[in-house]
């Protein structure tokens, strides 16, 4: 995944947790400068993983905008899966 896509997805996983106060919210879940919490969510920069599971821990809208993403990534690469196995003959 290039990096790029990688941003905008933790910019809109961030949005979907923090839809309103968004760089407040990730201060206090994340327990870092209002700065800091400012690029997070304008997309400057990305939080590092530890951040964003440190959040899910402490703040329940960051845990269910996670498991919402992992949830619908799942179900993507299932149906991929289920897509290319269904073309495929299996020989007897």
């Amino acid at each position: 995944m290039n990096a790029t896509i990688r941003e905008a997805s933790i910019l809109a996983l961030l949005h979907d947790a923090y839809p309103a106060h968004t760089a407040k919210l990730i201060a206090r879940a994340g327990d870092v400068p209002l700065g800091t919490a400012k690029s997070y969510a304008s997309g400057r920069y990305t939080p590092p993983a530890s951040l964003l599971l440190k959040m899910a821990d402490r703040c329940d809208a960051m845990a269910a905008a996670l498991e919402r993403r992992l949830h619908a990534r799942r179900s993507a690469r299932m149906a991929g899966k289920n897509a290319s196995s269904a073309g495929r003959v299996d020989a007897d």
